[in-house]
């Protein structure tokens, strides 16, 4: 660092802080990207070096240059060239640009593409936010953190890495692909540029899957014919008919204003036409590709999609760093904290009536949210990049945890202190729920941030007034995805089950600890709550369920090993599942995915039927009544005569819940063709 001096700090994120800074011996203006090594795993800094790998050997006027690289004891340092502004911010202030405008940077994005594809890299996450506009208006790309070098044998890619909104149709749908899905990003930024908005907006990843599957683009009629070809040519949603390479350097649009370096095009470069023999290598990677990833997909093939976490290390707090908070676990704040159990949340938030979900009995005060307030652009998951599988893999330290727990049980101890206001202000509850992301690798602290949000739904002395604004603020801060994302770090042992043949005993391979499965059942209560109180709540909880990649996870926490140590996740899993399908019913394929995936699905529906739990079989019942209502074909790919023994047996079950349950159930599958009615005589005679 002594060759370099700070001028001032221009950004900060997960990744670490640029700097604006000097070159002291030169004066030059550069940029410093300093990320902290603290709390990363090996893989994690693996990454980050092999980042500066790719952008140290790329040499291009609109690709952001790498001037240096070092590490210190703790942190690695990239030194690049300065350009003042991000495009995202310039389109934020002024809504769009005139086509002249727009053009030039176009022509510098097509530059910077042409040289990265002819070298056989490809970006995979071109957004507004990784394109810079130096001070002299022109566009350099930067962020090389998805970048892939593919070596000349490889023609197609699998891993999904990206921005949803600018993520290829073939990306979304899990299907192999190549170059051709940066262009289709270029394709958007092009078309946010002219338009103000990108071909497909929305703040739902399952919308957006809809949209790219059944819409057209819309496209403008106030550009030029050029243009409009240009663009048109881009955003074709089959990359065999997308603009490519070479034929892109000709379109009109652009042709003479793009960047072509003698230097550019190594060996078997992305730009040039594929010989016979690499068309024919190409396509049995594809077929070879979807064929391996055929047995596993489903209809809702986004669910490959994982957030990549938001970090959220620097956390205010009074406590000490010699804090031992077990010694604390005598004292009386810490028994009046255990108070706030799973048992007696659950109960108080239990006013919704979960066994009935479709009869829409539920009426809370302000019970719709103000939807203009929430704007998931801001720090919504579409916006989010997107690293397929990926886990945020920092383990955070035992002091850290300590600190975390002392922390949270003091607010815990604040907001019991009639301190609830705290509940609705934004800075507050983010802290903890951005802390769910970072340190939800611990099973303490994911119960207590549980617990803390639970709170104010528990508490006598909230006014409805404050419940509007708590409600509002915790669909702000994500607090059901960041619930749901501390979820999948408890169930990180499934992780090995990729691996595993299909025919393996998931049960045997993942053994959650106590402390792993309160952890969950604390966070599956507060979820169930919220869902059942707003859509705005259940439309983050499919979103996340799809982006996370949960569907194997939520099987495993409804299998018979859960339903025998934790009972309540199970039940609260079920009634979150049928409201899905209450409320959301166009989602019903996730709950396909979850429920009636064979070969098991039919004997845990058998087993549930049949627990000893009356809650589990009431739900269970209804859960069947609206799966065969909006999941009837799927339903009937695993229905067997046991099934259809079993809820008929229900209609004289002990419990009164039970056989109501039973019987509307019945109702609605002897509608279905595959229900055989063995039991309308016995009906009759009765």
């Amino acid at each position: 660092m002594d060759k370099y001096e700070l001028v001032g700090m221009v950004g900060e994120g997960s990744f670490g802080r640029v700097y604006k800074g000097r070159i002291i011996e030169t004066d030059e203006i550069i940029a410093l990207k300093i990320i902290s090594k603290c709390g990363r795993s090996m893989k994690e800094l693996a990454s980050l070096r092999s980042e500066c790998e790719v952008q140290r050997d790329l040499f291009h006027p609109n690709i952001i240059k790498m001037i240096d690289s070092f590490e210190t004891e703790g942190d690695i340092v990239v030194v690049t060239e300065y350009a003042n502004r991000e495009l995202s911010e310039i389109l934020s202030q002024e809504g769009y640009l005139d086509e002249i405008r727009a053009r030039k940077i176009i022509c510098d994005l097509v530059s910077a593409l042409f040289y990265l594809h002819s070298t056989r890299v490809l970006h995979r996450d071109l957004k507004p936010q990784n394109v810079l506009i130096d001070d002299k208006g022109t566009a350099k790309l930067c962020d090389f953190g998805f970048a892939r070098s593919m070596s000349t044998g490889t023609h197609v890619l699998t891993s999904i890495k990206g921005t949803p909104l600018y993520m290829a149709p073939e990306l979304i749908e899990e299907s192999p692909y190549d170059h051709n899905a940066d262009l289709w990003s270029l394709g958007c930024i092009a078309y946010e540029m002219l338009v103000g908005a990108t071909p497909f907006t929305t703040t739902s990843i399952l919308h957006l899957v809809q949209l790219l599957r059944y819409e057209t683009v819309k496209w403008p009629n106030f550009v030029s014919a050029a243009c409009l070809s240009f663009l048109q040519g881009l955003l074709e949603k089959d990359p065999a008919k997308r603009l490519s390479w070479p034929q892109l350097l000709d379109h009109p649009f652009i042709k003479g204003s793009v960047i072509v370096s003698n230097e550019e095009g190594g060996e078997n470069p992305l730009t040039s036409v594929l010989t016979t023999s690499q068309s024919n290598a190409k396509e049995n990677q594809m077929k070879d590709l979807a064929r391996r990833n055929s047995r596993s997909r489903s209809l809702s093939t986004t669910s490959n999609i994982a957030l990549r976490p938001q970090e959220y290390r620097n956390v205010p707090t009074t406590v000490s760093k010699d804090a031992d908070f077990n010694k604390k676990r005598g004292s009386a704040d810490y028994r009046r904290l255990s108070n706030v159990t799973v048992e007696n949340v659950g109960q108080k938030l239990g006013q919704i009536d979960l066994n009935f979900p479709d009869k829409n009995c539920v009426k809370m005060a302000g019970e719709s949210l103000n939807r203009e307030r929430y704007d998931s652009s801001k720090d919504g998951v579409l916006n989010s990049s997107c690293n397929s599988k990926s886990v945020d893999t920092h383990v955070p330290s035992p002091l850290e945890i300590e600190e975390w727990l002392a922390f949270v049980s003091q607010s815990l101890k604040e907001v019991l202190d009639n301190e609830i206001e705290s509940m609705a202000q934004k800075g507050f509850v983010s802290m903890f729920t951005k802390a769910l992301t970072t340190y939800g690798q611990s099973s303490k602290v994911t119960e207590y941030i549980a617990r803390l949000l639970s709170l104010p739904f528990v508490s006598q002395t909230v006014t409805e007034e404050q419940m509007e604004k708590i409600k509002q603020v915790y669909v702000e801060v994500k607090a059901v995805p960041n619930l749901v994302y501390a979820i999948k770090l408890q169930t990180n042992c499934l992780d090995e089950t990729e691996t595993a043949s299909c025919d393996d005993n998931v049960s045997a391979i993942c053994e959650l600890s106590d402390e792993q499965l309160l952890a969950i059942e604390t966070g599956c209560v507060i979820i169930t709550y919220l869902v059942h109180c707003d859509t705005c709540f259940l439309d983050q909880f499919c979103d996340a369920l799809v982006m996370m990649h949960m569907a194997t996870r939520l099987q495993f926490l409804l299998s018979q090993q859960v339903r025998r140590r934790k009972l309540r996740i199970v039940t609260d899993l079920v009634a979150i599942l049928a409201q899905v399908l209450v409320k959301k019913p166009g989602n019903s394929k996730l709950v396909e995915e979850i429920v009636l995936l064979p070969p098991n699905s039919d004997s845990e529906l058998h087993a549930m039927l049949t627990h000893s739990s009356g809650v589990l079989r009431t739900r269970t019942c209804y859960l069947l009544k609206l799966m065969a209502r909006n999941c009837s074909k799927a339903l009937q790919n695993i229905w067997s005569k046991e099934l259809e023994n079993d809820v008929e047996s229900l209609e004289y079950d002990s419990d009164h819940s039970v056989r109501l349950a039973a019987e509307d159930a019945l109702e609605e599958l002897k509608k279905q063709p595959f229900f055989t009615h063995t039991s309308c005589d016995f009906d009759n005679e009765r």
